[in-house]
Formats: structure tokens, C-alpha cells, sequence
């Protein structure tokens, strides 16, 4: 990866957790969008977490037990896919005018989707019990961003209807 992803991705992660303190804190408006462009939304910023997230899981220190055998690194440098996962459905479901947890399980399955279509088309990887756990980790890891999201978003619209009675 070149030094200008890694900047953008950290300049692109920093806008975004930015702009979420600011709306929770009450000093941004929320962006809402449709929600087919919300879940595209979410599935782009998925991409750019989980490239900005897998450096540095792979670059864990890793024993030699662990170096040796391939299937426990896959699993390790897979680490990063539930956080990208939780970030995009997080975002999706805040950004999008419907206030669902699941459009935050759509980009977990439109994420696990593309994961596979690449592991299967590019890699020529096919082994259906990874892809399968790469899709359960998704839909799970977005269906608890999106449920977080939805949360919050409830919070702060009671937080607000409770300061305009004030």
C-alpha cells in the first residue's frame, strides 16, 4: 500500500468519527440519504476501513507456530474484516433515512459478497467453510453497527425532543 492511501484512509476514518462525536454532541445536523445510497455509502466505507485496518493486522508479530500455518494467519489477517464491517453498517444506518438495523446488515451482505466474488474470481480460493465464516462475521459485525446506530440515533432524538420542552 502507498503512503497516499494510508493518508487518506486516516484522513477518511478521522472525518468520520469526527462528524459522529459532532452529531451526538449536538453541534452537526445529520446527513440522511436514501437508503440504497446509504448501504453503497456503507459498502465504500467498508472497503476503505478494511484497507486501512489489514497493514496493520498483518503486521502483528506472529509466532513461527502461527507463521507456519496458513489457515490460523488467514484468520488473523481477518481480524480486520468485523471492524471495517461494524464502521460501514454504523455509518450506513446513521446516514440513511430509514432508522433500521437492517440497512447495516445490507452492507454486510453486499461486503461479504464482494469478498468472496474476490477470494473465489481472483485468488482462485475457494473453500466454501472460509467464505461462509467471512459471511457470518459480516452480517454479524454490521448487524451490531447498524443496532448500535439505531440506538444511538434514538438517543439523541430523546436527548433533543428533552431540551425543546425545557
Amino acid at each position: 500500500m502507498s503512503l497516499f492511501s494510508n493518508i487518506l484512509n486516516i484522513i477518511i476514518f478521522i472525518v468520520i468519527v469526527t462528524y459522529i462525536i459532532l452529531y451526538f454532541t449536538g453541534k452537526a445536523k445529520l446527513i440522511v440519504f436514501h437508503p440504497l445510497i446509504a448501504i453503497f455509502i456503507g459498502v465504500v466505507i467498508t472497503i476503505l476501513m478494511y484497507t486501512f485496518f489489514s497493514p496493520f493486522v498483518q503486521n502483528i508479530p506472529l509466532s513461527d507456530y502461527i507463521q507456519s500455518h496458513y489457515l490460523l494467519k488467514v484468520s488473523i489477517v481477518s481480524l480486520g474484516i468485523p471492524i471495517a464491517v461494524f464502521i460501514g453498517g454504523l455509518v450506513a444506518t446513521l446516514i440513511s433515512q430509514v432508522n433500521k438495523a437492517s440497512i447495516g446488515i445490507f452492507v454486510g451482505i453486499f461486503f461479504a459478497l464482494i469478498i468472496s466474488y474476490l477470494s473465489i474470481a481472483l485468488f482462485f480460493y475457494y473453500n466454501i467453510s472460509y467464505i461462509s465464516i467471512i459471511f457470518i462475521f459480516c452480517l454479524i459485525s454490521a448487524g451490531i453497527g447498524g443496532y448500535t446506530a439505531k440506538k444511538l440515533r434514538e438517543y439523541v432524538i430523546k436527548k433533543q425532543v428533552l431540551n425543546s420542552k425545557l
